[in-house]
This record gives C-alpha cells, structure tokens and sequence, in this order.
C-alpha cells in the first residue's frame, strides 16, 4: 500500500515526511523506490525498531536510546 501511495504522490527525487513513523514501513518503500524519507516519532521503542529495520547501524541507534536530557524526552529524527 505505502510503495502505490508513494509512487502515485512523490516524484523520484521527492521527499518524504512521516510524522508517525512508528516501526519504519513509509521510509523502507520510500528507499525501495528511490526517494528520500524524513521519520519522526515520539515512541523510542518504534524507532530503535525501525533504525534495525532500515540497518541504520548502531550511532543512530544509540542516538534513539540516548534521547534524554534534563530528565524530559527528546524526539529523534533521521533522514533516509
């Protein structure tokens, strides 16, 4: 579903926002069709998840796990 919405709205060298990202569907067809992603979410649980999914590699992964600052969460954003 996500690769047909992508297709049919984004051009190829588009740009994909995904304020929800949650475990990283929208950003693995983004890549499978050559278009570039922007993921956040508020849930670090979804994003370590998606940071495997997409093999992110492990400084982005500790950079989910590491988001907290003066006792309060910070979001996480990458760009794929």
């Amino acid at each position: 579903e996500a690769l047909r919405c992508i297709r049919a709205s984004c051009p190829p060298d588009g740009l994909i926002l995904d304020p929800f990202m949650g475990t990283g569907s929208t950003a693995v067809a983004a890549r499978k069709l050559g278009r570039r992603c922007i993921g956040i979410d508020a849930s670090e649980e979804y994003l370590a998840g998606a940071a495997r999914r997409l093999n992110l590699g492990d400084s982005a992964l500790r950079s989910v796990l590491a988001a907290e600052k003066d006792g309060a969460r910070q979001g996480v954003m990458w760009k794929v």
